[in-house]
């Protein structure tokens, strides 16, 4: 199956599954009732000949509790198990589509991010970076290109690059690295990720625990079976317990509960 990972927008997605609209959505959904951004990933998934296609909107029942409750533990094997992730990063909501015409050029730019040059919407929500990380392959609809990554090596419609891990905790590989390197990776990964937005405060955990869990698995096939605790791991909770906050998106003073007081 393919996954598709975008963004919902303000408005949010105007086609989802309830339990009103489960059972006729089981017989099938009017064309034209599709948002373009679905409607495109439903095109790409038909020209890889793959039949079926995931999207949350849509494969969660968005109304019902307990449903969300127990999909969203399973987001990340979600992505993690998809034979190609989509990305629809030049999307900024449902009804945009991502499927366009790009230009042939013989040179492009690198562009490096700073406050003077804002990044893709899809590239600082929250759950993205989760899709992102886990999925085994991506093909990246941007604005100006498209990009498809696997193995540790990038393609795009106009050149190919490949790189190599320097054997941080994340990788596919399980290598022996020094127990501070894997740590590292950790916060590295938990800075961007605490910098994201994110809708419902009471998500930000679910949003990393596929992520958590796959760290987890990585620590315990070099033998340094660790435990997660909300968003810090007990081996190297000494170290983890120095974070600072540095504001942001989500510093609104407004507390709401997510996790001990202690954690990020």
């Amino acid at each position: 199956y393919v996954a598709l990972s975008y963004c919902w927008g303000r408005k949010g997605n105007p086609l989802q599954t309830t339990k009103k609209s489960r059972a006729p959505f089981k017989t099938g959904i009017e064309w034209s009732a599709i948002p373009k951004t679905v409607r495109d990933a439903i095109l790409v998934a038909r020209a890889l000949r793959i039949e079926y296609l995931w999207i949350d909107a849509l494969c969660i029942t968005q109304d019902d509790g307990m449903d969300v409750a127990m999909e969203m533990q399973k987001m990340g094997l979600i992505y993690e198990n998809a034979y190609v992730t989509i990305v629809a990063a030049c999307a900024n909501d449902p009804e945009e589509g991502f499927l366009r015409m790009y230009e042939e050029v013989e040179n492009r730019a690198v562009i490096f991010h700073s406050k003077k040059h804002p990044q893709l919407l899809w590239n600082t929500r929250a759950w993205t970076l989760q899709e992102r990380h886990l999925s085994r392959r991506v093909l990246f609809f941007g604005c100006t290109s498209l990009h498809f990554s696997s193995n540790n090596k990038l393609r795009s419609d106009s050149h190919s690059l490949e790189f190599t891990s320097k054997g941080c905790a994340f990788a596919k590989e399980t290598d022996l690295i020094p127990a501070k390197l894997a740590y590292d990776e950790w916060y590295i990964m938990m800075a961007q990720f605490s910098a994201r937005q994110i809708k419902f405060m009471h998500d930000r955990l679910p949003a990393i625990d596929g992520v958590a869990k796959n760290f987890g698995g990585r620590l315990s096939a070099m033998g340094r079976a660790d435990m997660y605790l909300t968003g810090l791991w007990r081996a190297d909770l000494a170290r983890g317990l120095m974070w600072s906050s540095c504001g942001g998106p989500d510093d609104s003073g407004i507390y709401t509960y997510t996790a001990p007081s202690w954690s990020w």
